[in-house]
């Protein structure tokens, strides 16, 4: 899954780099055929390909029925992994749905969410 921590498989925790340690506790997670994940930005300091793989393996794990619970403030990543969804400004819930699919949302767009149940306009996160 993460290629790039093989030729690091001897090196000690402490002396790998930010995204290095990053893409180790990500790897971490995976392990041990879990029935739940909680997750905390996943995509944070990390190369956008390893990024897109992680976004593949989390859909895998919810298609084979493993619950994830994603924190994340990358708001295209999220919506392009979850089938429910929830926008928190301030410690409160601002949009959410329980309709599946979450439609992914262009990055150009001012649209900051948009379901099958409407669309919310606002200033992009």
């Amino acid at each position: 899954m993460f290629p790039l921590l093989e030729p690091l498989k001897h090196r000690l925790g402490g002396r790998l780099s930010g995204g290095e340690q990053q893409m180790l506790t990500t790897a971490r997670r995976f392990m041990g055929n879990p029935s739940g994940l909680l997750v905390g930005e996943p995509s944070e300091g990390l190369a956008p390909t390893v990024v897109q793989r992680i976004g593949e393996l989390l859909r895998a794990l919810r298609d084979m029925g493993v619950t994830v619970l994603l924190a994340e403030p990358n708001m295209h990543f999220c919506l392009n992994i979850a089938t429910e969804a929830a926008v928190i400004d301030i410690g409160k819930i601002v949009i959410g749905t329980r309709s599946p699919p979450c439609e992914p949302i262009p990055r150009s767009s001012n649209v900051t969410w948009r379901s099958d149940q409407g669309t919310e306009k606002g200033d992009p996160p």
